[in-house]
């Protein structure tokens, strides 16, 4: 895996913009800011996106490593939990094929 920093996105889901970020031999997955599309970062105000400052909501600041099974678990029960039942096949769809792209970035 490069160490550059190109970001991919991968999914548009109740929270944001889904992107990965290539590191070393694994990546981080986080939610890129509606502003500036921008990785978020925690501050004295809160959640800030980090190109802008500007104050976001504090779920973009979740992020973790594309390897983490547990993460790709909760991410997706998260996202079936704000979904109708009707949704959830395309949900788990979508899951996998996030988690697959971010892991082979």
């Amino acid at each position: 895996m490069s160490t550059s920093t190109e970001v991919q996105t991968l999914v548009l889901d109740h929270v944001g913009l889904l992107a990965v970020y290539p590191i070393n031999d694994d990546a981080i997955v986080s939610y890129l800011t509606p502003c500036c599309r921008a990785s978020a970062k925690g501050s004295g105000d809160g959640v800030v996106c980090r190109a802008c400052y500007v104050t976001v909501d504090e779920r973009l600041g979740m992020g973790w490593m594309a390897s983490d099974d547990e993460a790709w678990r909760s991410w997706g029960k998260r996202w079936l939990d704000a979904e109708p039942i009707s949704n959830w096949a395309m949900v788990a769809k979508m899951v996998g094929a996030a988690k697959r792209a971010a892991v082979s970035a």
